[in-house]
């Protein structure tokens, strides 16, 4: 019988996948404003990281001025795939200015 019970606990537990904590979602991040050209927003993350990013509609903040530049903002983007035609990392969803 306890043979049974354990290969029956054998089997259960490596069958089971681990309960791994879910981080918040990877397309949050905390972003330094580096300057918009050519319909192409750029930052740089905190390990100075060139992050380039397009937006599909107008952003709340405007930030085509470049007035902005240096300021963190905590940016949600829809990560996407590089084409040979477009550098953009991905699509603003949401920014908002971190004070």
């Amino acid at each position: 019988m306890k043979t049974l019970l354990s290969i029956f606990s054998i089997i259960t537990l490596s069958l089971s996948t681990a309960i791994l904590p879910v981080n918040d979602d990877p397309s949050i991040q905390q972003l330094t404003f580096d300057g918009y050209e050519g319909g192409y927003y750029f930052f740089s993350n905190e390990a100075y990281q060139a992050v380039v990013l397009e937006s599909d509609s107008e952003l709340v903040m405007d930030l085509k001025n470049n007035d902005a530049v240096g300021e963190q903002f905590e940016v949600a983007y829809e990560p996407k795939a590089q084409t040979e035609t477009s550098s953009s990392q991905g699509t603003i969803e949401t920014i908002k200015k971190i004070k």
